[in-house]
């Protein structure tokens, strides 16, 4: 009972953390590098340790949280997240099964991608069913290009880092097994 509630708190506790974390990126942190997205490296490392069932609540609960903040119609970032974390879960677990530097880093990009094209074509729906205005630009393209760069990026670095720590995110572990 005490190790259920204590395990509770410090998820809570690493929720919390992540999202604030989050946001003090997005609201700090000078042009190119305010576009990098906490929430999606925290939810592709917990995808990468084969933790697929609680990434997707995580993913709701963020998207929930991210509903607060964003300009967008009530909802849209949170189908997108939870989605794209779907997809992603489905293409680690048929395509890239190879754990390499390479396909982490490939995936990263690849799912912060299949995250983006979710939410435009959520946002576009919404804009023309509801009749509101949303002016898609180069601009925009240029954010998204490097919140997928930098992102994917902090993964490669988050990867590497934890690979020598974390049993299961090591390629030399499959070979053992």
């Amino acid at each position: 009972m005490a190790k259920s509630i204590l395990s509770f708190i410090l998820e809570t506790f690493l929720l919390a953390t992540v999202f604030i974390l989050h946001i003090w990126v997005n609201n700090v942190l000078p042009y190119p590098f305010d576009h990098i997205n906490l929430i999606f490296v925290f939810l592709f490392i917990y995808l990468l340790m084969g933790k697929n069932v609680p990434a997707l609540w995580y993913a709701l609960i963020f998207g929930l949280f991210l509903e607060l903040f964003v300009s967008s119609s009530f909802g849209i970032t949170l189908a997108a997240l939870f989605f794209c974390v779907l997809s992603i879960s489905w293409l680690l677990t048929y395509f890239l099964t190879n754990r390499s530097f390479y396909i982490v880093t490939l995936a990263g990009a690849t799912g912060l991608f299949i995250y983006r094209v979710y939410f435009l074509a959520l946002n576009s729906l919404a804009n023309f069913f509801f009749k509101k205005s949303f002016l898609y630009t180069s601009r925009t393209a240029a954010d998204y290009a490097y919140e997928t760069a930098l992102t994917a990026l902090l993964i490669m670095v988050v990867y590497l880092f934890l690979s020598r720590y974390v049993k299961k995110l090591n390629p030399k572990y499959v070979r053992k097994v």
